[in-house]
């Protein structure tokens, strides 16, 4: 485990009966990282996630937070609280009341439990909505009261299943801005479950992408973009132009490669299998965006990358 990391999955491996959810994952996650884990309905994503909450036992691997081994460790016993597809807000209490209610678990004193809900309804921007009820909130109301009652207890690590699949598109993009600038002014880590590429790019620093409950690439969103490690990866991230190629041979200004549309020559240095060999290539062009996270723009260009 390298001494920035807060977060490490060995090997681990998670089964329903015969059925494997999630096959062998090992990664870290580094202090202060917000890591997206994204990939489509039944990857292995959320039970990822379910297993550091304690919300799941691995079959076999281990998993290390902060450095201690929390395999058979008790949810309450972590400190890793999640906001919930559903936010899971208990209509009975009011917003203060809910935000309170972590603290009130842990046994913290009226007087403070209602002083750190207060300031955390100040940051979240929804202090004049305390003693209102859970029904009398918009979508993205409720929104904020989750995030207010899960980062109440301050904690190291934030969990984060899919919490803005069920917003409209114009409340989705102004929700990612409110969770960038959050991750970035607390300076915790957020681990953050996605089907969606424009939430997982906007936000992370690095991208988990899974298939089938195998991890098929980590890395920030521009390297899986411009360097997808397979054709699934290539093609869950939407269009692009990938070739069936052939190498015939090198020439005097790199390789030469034949397509179904003819003979095209590949300036780079290396093409794996040699001569006669066959790959897959990607060209995708690229568009002029700005990153949520750094605001730099990245300019048009031509991404090429080929595996097979």
């Amino acid at each position: 485990m390298t001494s920035n990391a807060i977060v490490k999955f060995d090997n681990v491996v998670k089964k329903f009966g015969d059925f494997v959810a999630v096959e062998r994952a090992d990664f870290e996650i580094a202090q202060g990282e917000f890591l997206a884990i994204m990939g489509s309905s039944g990857c292995g994503k959320t039970t990822t996630l379910r297993m550091l909450a304690g919300l799941e036992d691995p079959t076999s691997g281990n998993i290390y937070l902060d450095g201690e081994r929390v395999n058979g460790r008790a949810t309450w016993d972590r400190d890793t609280p999640m906001v919930w597809q559903s936010l899971a807000l208990f209509p009975f209490l009011t917003v203060q009341e809910n935000v309170e209610f972590s603290l009130k678990m842990r046994g913290v004193g009226k007087a403070e439990r209602s002083q750190r809900a207060r300031k955390w309804l100040d940051k979240m921007q929804i202090t004049e909505f305390a003693d209102r009820n859970i029904a009398q909130l918009s979508g993205g109301q409720r929104q904020r009261v989750a995030l207010a009652r899960a980062l109440v207890t301050e904690p190291k690590i934030l969990l984060l299943d899919e919490p803005l699949s069920a917003l409209d598109a114009h409340l989705k993009v102004r929700m990612q801005a409110v969770l960038s600038n959050l991750q970035r002014d607390l300076g915790i880590t957020f681990v953050y479950v996605t089907h969606s590429m424009s939430e997982a790019f906007s936000m992370a620093d690095r991208v988990v992408i899974m298939s089938r409950g195998q991890i098929e690439q980590i890395g920030t969103p521009e390297e899986i973009y411009r360097q997808p490690h397979n054709r699934f990866v290539a093609e869950f991230l939407g269009s692009a132009n990938i070739f069936d190629a052939v190498i015939e041979g090198q020439s005097d200004t790199g390789w030469a490669v034949t397509y179904e549309g003819g003979q095209h020559g590949d300036p780079r240095d290396r093409i794996a299998g040699g001569q006669g060999g066959r790959q897959d290539h990607l060209y995708r062009q690229r568009r002029k965006h700005a990153s949520q996270r750094t605001g730099q723009r990245r300019g048009r260009g031509r991404s090429h990358c080929r595996w097979r």
